[in-house]
C-alpha cells in the first residue's frame, strides 16, 4: 500500500526531496512497522502526530513545527500526512494478537476496548483526567461519531475512530496551513494486524 501511494504522490511531486511526512498512529509497538515502512521508502525520518489510538491531538502548533520542518522547494512546503486507527483480526476475534514473550493473547486497540467496555457497561465517562488526558480525549471525540442508543462492535467503532481522526486532522490542517505557500495530501486507514506478525492496511481516503 505504501509503495502504491507513494507512486502516486510522486506523480504529484510530493517525493522525499520535496516533502515531509506526517504520521499518526496508535502508541501500540504493533504500530511501529507503519511507520518503519514509510521512513524507509522515503530515506528520512517522519515528524511524529501520534496520540492513543492514532488520535492527531497535537493541533496547530505540532502542525506548524513540522511546517518548519519541511523541505521549500520552487517556493512551496509539501505534506503528506499519514493517519490510521488500527484493530487486530488474527485469532479468531476482533481485537486481539499474540504478542512475543506473552502467553496470551492481549488487545488492539486496547484504548479503543477500554472505550467500548464502559460504552457497553452504560457508564461512559467523559470528564477531562489531568493523569489520563488522551484517553479523556479519545473518548469525548468518539461520542459525536457513535449513533445514539447503539453500542456498536470493536470493528464499528474503529471504524469511528478513522472518521474521527481524519476529520480532526482535515480540520486542524485547513487552519494551519497557508494554501499560498503549502501543499498537502491526507492519506488515511485502519492497520489491521493479522496472525502471526502480518500487517494489512484498509484504505480509507486519499
Amino acid at each position: 500500500f505504501i509503495d502504491h501511494a507513494n507512486k502516486v504522490l510522486n506523480k504529484h511531486g510530493f517525493t522525499s526531496k520535496t516533502s515531509i511526512n506526517l504520521v499518526s498512529h496508535c502508541r501500540d509497538e504493533l504500530c511501529r512497522p507503519f511507520t518503519e515502512a514509510i521512513d524507509s521508502s522515503w530515506e528520512k525520518p517522519s515528524f511524529n502526530i501520534a496520540s492513543l489510538a492514532g488520535m492527531v491531538y497535537c493541533g496547530r502548533t505540532g502542525f506548524k513545527s513540522a511546517m518548519a520542518h519541511a523541505p521549500i522547494i520552487d517556493g512551496k512546503e509539501r505534506y503528506v500526512i499519514w493517519v490510521a486507527s488500527h484493530v487486530a483480526l488474527g485469532e479468531g476475534e476482533p481485537g486481539m494478537v499474540y504478542r512475543p514473550g506473552r502467553e496470551h493473547a492481549s488487545a488492539a486497540c486496547g484504548a479503543l476496548l477500554a472505550a467500548l467496555r464502559e460504552i457497553q457497561s452504560g457508564k461512559l465517562n467523559v470528564q477531562l483526567d489531568p493523569t489520563d488526558l488522551e484517553m479523556s480525549l479519545l473518548k469525548q471525540e468518539l461520542v459525536g461519531y457513535l449513533r445514539y442508543g447503539q453500542v456498536p462492535t470493536l470493528v464499528e467503532l474503529t471504524y469511528a475512530a478513522h472518521e474521527c481522526i481524519l476529520a480532526d486532522v482535515q480540520r486542524t490542517a485547513q487552519q494551519s496551513v497557508d494554501r499560498e505557500a503549502c501543499e498537502y495530501i491526507i492519506i488515511s486507514g485502519i492497520q489491521v494486524h493479522g496472525a502471526h506478525e502480518s500487517n494489512f492496511f484498509w484504505p480509507g481516503t486519499f
